[in-house]
């Protein structure tokens, strides 16, 4: 799997490390996973500090798995936009695992 990480200001090595070591057990829940793209954002809001934006997207068969998450820091959204994936990961495992269950039963009958 390849993963891939942009950002507009310089990520260190063990920042760089801690995120693709996520990133895998992220794919823990989806096997299926071909490539992971992580993009951080920063922009100003009006009256407001400097925040962050973590994006993910896993390119998996069918649709992409996209989740942002906003932070005043890189790592705290980075935090929250792999918790939403992890997520959506174990959601769309679950409804395979019933729709896998219901054929096996449909099959039997």
């Amino acid at each position: 799997m390849e993963i891939l990480i942009e950002s507009p200001f310089q990520l260190v090595d063990r920042k760089k490390e801690s995120i693709e070591e996520s990133i895998r057990e992220l794919v823990k829940h989806d096997a299926q996973v071909t490539q992971a793209q992580v993009y951080f954002k920063t922009f100003d809001a009006l009256g407001e500090e400097n925040k962050c934006t973590a994006v993910i997207q896993l390119h998996v068969p069918g649709p992409v798995i996209f989740a942002s998450a906003d932070a005043p820091s890189d790592l705290e959204a980075f935090s929250l936009v792999c918790d939403k994936v992890e997520r959506i990961l174990r959601k769309a495992r679950d409804m395979r695992n019933d729709h896998q269950e219901n054929k096996d039963i449909t099959q039997m009958s």
